[in-house]
């Protein structure tokens, strides 16, 4: 005969007491990083990030694994392209990365920005 215990997580974890730590940004960033997102972006990704899975274009927004990855990896993607996504901004300063990616985290809920922000500590951009 053998014991089993089983544990779970309640509905609502993690409590809402937890403190998110992520960067916040200007209105100003955001609202370029809109502008940015609309010209560039929004035809393959959607106008709220929501993908196309019939044209396998991953949603940005926060129902998909967007925030699995680090702002560095979204640079190289803008910049240079990746497997399916063409470099769309190869020109893009820092700013304009960072605006744009300002305005897409906006989607995402506090835990999903909280583990992307460490995903980005640990993954620096190389010069």
């Amino acid at each position: 005969m053998a014991n089993v215990i089983v544990w779970f997580r309640p509905f609502g974890w993690p409590p809402a007491r937890v403190r998110y730590e992520y960067p916040t940004y200007s209105a100003a960033q955001v609202a370029a990083g809109e502008a940015l997102y609309r010209v560039t972006c929004s035809a393959c990704h959607g106008p709220a990030g929501e993908g196309d899975a019939a044209a396998e274009v991953p949603a940005l927004d926060g129902s998909m694994h967007a925030w699995h990855h680090a702002d560095s990896l979204f640079a190289r993607y803008i910049r240079e392209g990746g497997v399916y996504m063409p470099a769309v901004a190869p020109e893009w300063s820092d700013e304009q990365v960072t605006a744009v990616l300002a305005y897409v985290k906006q989607w995402w809920e506090p835990r999903q920005r909280a583990y992307q922000h460490e995903v980005s500590e640990a993954n620096p951009a190389t010069p």
